[in-house]
């Protein structure tokens, strides 16, 4: 599960928190000031872990100040069987737009290894004032 851990002021441990069931590898996340929002990018391991099948797929969770849900974005979205996985996300804020960049690849059916057919790409979301 995708958790954020929460400290005091003297790093003293207040507790945890569920962000989203079956997240993973958060390497994104940005505070915007203005909105007091939290945009975090992270890998969805869902038909991973359930292993209904090798595709995880990315999502743009947004979270206020108090890490309360607002959304949770579907970046890719992969048909079971595709073969196809991203990973490595990360999220950046500009010009009142979030970008999401991800790697994209595709499994080889028959041993279920990773090919070597990485693409970059990039996904852009107008934020909402």
């Amino acid at each position: 599960d995708l958790i954020v851990m929460q400290y005091d002021q003297d790093w003293s441990y207040i507790g945890s928190k569920v962000l989203a069931k079956w997240g993973n590898w958060p390497m994104g996340t940005v505070y915007d000031p203005d909105l007091k929002l939290f945009f975090v990018s992270y890998i969805a391991m869902e038909n991973v872990v359930k292993k209904i099948g090798p595709e995880h797929d990315i999502r743009l969770a947004v979270f206020d100040a108090e890490w309360n849900s607002i959304t949770d974005i579907a970046v890719t979205q992969y048909e079971k069987d595709s073969f196809t996985q991203s990973g490595r996300p990360s999220v950046i804020l500009h010009g009142g737009r979030a970008y999401v960049s991800y790697d994209i690849s595709t499994v080889s059916p028959e041993n279920m290894e990773e090919n070597p057919d990485w693409e970059c790409s990039v996904s852009e979301y107008e934020i909402a004032r």
